[in-house]
């Protein structure tokens, strides 16, 4: 049998899997379309169901032995497969589907869509490597999709990618150069590509600490009704509220379908906060079990700098409260700055931050520096509280008169 020969049954197959990327509606019209065999209408129904965050379809694909006899159907089945898996989190299965996956799709390669479906199996394969925080082979795999063909929008999509490699890999100066270069093309992408990229973008000010950029962000994202119906839009909002605001998180099971991994994260949060380590263990140790190298014994959690990192953090250490009885007279703005340290503790935080909590409004200049740098010397001129700064932060040095 000739090498290709598996695949050249498929032409109908390959223009209802493109046009699936871009139309639902039209892509079921393929499902009547006699000239499909049934298991390529059920490799058609199931990407459908994908494209709108519906994975209910994962147990019966993986079930389903129709697509086991011939090549291409079975690399499909295992990159959909793959596919969910790095949807739900679920690091270690989401690594062997997409790597069954690939030598099934090489057969194929000689055709146009086929090599953007093994360029976006290694993007899915990176992302992977992103979430179980493994740098060599999320290097290795950067390189191979580097120097593979890249038609239609996948030159696009590898910028992002390239944005997500800076990130992870702690090169932001770059990374902030590459945003802003992705920014001035940001009419050529389309919907997944421009959710995509403002994930990253959320994601990167997320790292910088630069979070009222990233609440805007996010607000963009939730304009795109892909992302606004999504969990991560409910997950990201809710983590960042708490971060930012301290307000109380609520998760229920029902909201988080077909994102146990989103649910999970949420529920560890909510139950540290209420000083609950039992059952945030109960929590955690699904997790562990989704990706024992990323969340470890005792809380330990070996991802990326991220929203969930960071709440953990402050959970972790929220016994770092600081409570004083002050007697001096604060005006609202020092009061408000020393609520700050009273609630968080006494780690540095960014200047910038600290203003906008403060005034309520994003700093535009360095007289807005001067002016929150004034209001904290009005305060240590109290001697009741000492603040100093460092590197761009304000951290709590120590209290006159504790009494916890």
């Amino acid at each position: 049998m000739k090498k290709n020969l598996p695949f050249h049954g498929h032409k109908t197959l390959l223009e209802a899997m493109e046009i699936a990327e871009t139309s639902s509606f039209e892509a079921k019209k393929y499902l009547q379309d006699n000239r499909l065999s049934n298991p390529e209408k059920k490799i058609i129904s199931y990407i459908i169901l994908l494209r709108s965050n519906d994975f209910s379809f994962i147990q019966e694909l993986k079930d389903n032995s129709s697509f086991d006899s011939i090549c291409f159907l079975k690399g499909l089945k295992h990159f959909l497969l793959g596919t969910v898996y790095t949807y739900l989190g679920n690091t270690k299965e989401a690594e062997e589907q997409l790597t069954i996956s690939l030598p099934y799709l090489h057969e194929c390669q000689s055709e146009r869509f086929v090599k953007r479906m093994i360029f976006k199996l290694h993007e899915n394969l990176f992302y992977t490597y992103v979430n179980q925080k493994r740098p060599k082979e999320m290097e290795l795999v950067f390189k191979k999709t580097e120097l593979l063909e890249k038609v239609g929008t996948a030159e696009l999509s590898f910028k992002i990618m390239r944005l997500c490699f800076y990130s992870m890999t702690e090169r932001y100066s770059e990374a902030e150069d590459l945003l802003e270069e992705v920014r001035k093309v940001k009419d050529q992408l389309n919907d997944i590509q421009l959710i995509s990229y403002l994930m990253e973008e959320f994601d990167l000010y997320v790292k910088l600490e630069l979070f009222g950029k990233a609440e805007n962000t996010l607000e963009e994202m939730k304009k795109h009704r892909t992302f606004r119906l999504t969990t991560t839009s409910n997950y990201s909002s809710k983590l960042l509220k708490y971060l930012t605001k301290n307000e109380k998180i609520y998760a229920y099971d029902r909201d988080f379908a077909g994102s146990r991994n989103l649910f999970l994260m949420m529920k560890v949060i909510c139950a540290l906060d209420e000083g609950n380590k039992t059952e945030a263990s109960v929590y955690w140790n699904e997790l562990s079990e989704l990706s024992p190298t990323t969340y470890q014994k005792d809380f330990v959690f070996n991802g990326d700098k991220c929203l969930f990192s960071l709440c953990l953090d402050k959970c972790l250490n929220s016994n770092k409260k600081v409570e004083v009885q002050l007697t001096g007279k604060y005006t609202k703005q020092e009061q408000a700055f020393i609520d700050i340290f009273m609630e968080r503790g006494s780690d540095p935080l960014k200047k910038e931050d600290l203003f906008k909590m403060v005034y309520g409004k994003e700093f535009e200049s360095k007289d807005d520096l001067v002016a929150l740098a004034m209001l904290v010397f009005r305060i240590n001129k109290k001697k009741e509280l000492l603040f100093k700064s460092k590197k761009g932060t304000f951290y709590l040095v120590e209290t006159k008169k504790k009494t916890a």
